[in-house]
């Protein structure tokens, strides 16, 4: 009735794709696995992609995903890389931002928390999150505007944010 499930997957030298990206994310590798668990429930099953490792633009980009619990959600994240805003702004999911420039260096960000708690605002402060955004000529056209992120850093540390030196107009 409830069998035990693991599917294993691994990807060398991929692509990924999506029409909401200027440019593929490309040399993709990483390996991923899928299980219902122990108790072969929503509630034991897991999905883990470890390693991932790809480029966009000649840029690196890393990332360890894993979500438990598939009833409420328990998400895991640690990303480091470069994203250029002329390939990833349509990520964003805003017809009011129509283009990207530069980019925006994410340096150790890890994120951990239950899904419930991220989306709500009067509980995302149990979420723990922690990390750096360096800025670099970063740009988003929004509202036919040119917002420009010219350099300065995000800062996140025991989810307090401190902004050192941002300079945008």
């Amino acid at each position: 009735e409830s069998p035990g499930f693991v599917a294993n997957v691994v990807l060398e030298d991929g692509r990924i794709g999506s029409p909401r990206l200027d440019n593929d994310l490309k040399d993709v590798s990483f390996a991923a696995v899928f299980s219902n668990g122990a108790q072969r429930t929503n509630t034991s099953s897991y999905f883990r992609i470890s390693g991932l490792k790809g480029y966009f633009n000649r840029e690196l980009v890393e990332l360890d995903f894993e979500i438990r619990n598939l009833d409420d959600p328990n998400i895991n994240m640690t990303l480091d890389g470069v994203l250029p805003l002329g390939s990833v702004y349509g990520l964003l999911n805003s017809p009011s931002i129509t283009d990207g420039d530069g980019e925006i260096e994410i340096k150790k960000f890890q994120l951990n928390g239950r899904y419930a708690d991220m989306i709500d605002p009067n509980r995302i402060g149990q979420v723990q999150t922690s990390g750096e955004l360096e800025f670099d000529d970063a740009e988003l056209t929004i509202n036919d505007e040119e917002v420009v992120f010219d350099r300065g850093d995000l800062v996140l540390s025991d989810n307090t944010l401190s902004v050192k030196e941002l300079e945008f107009n």
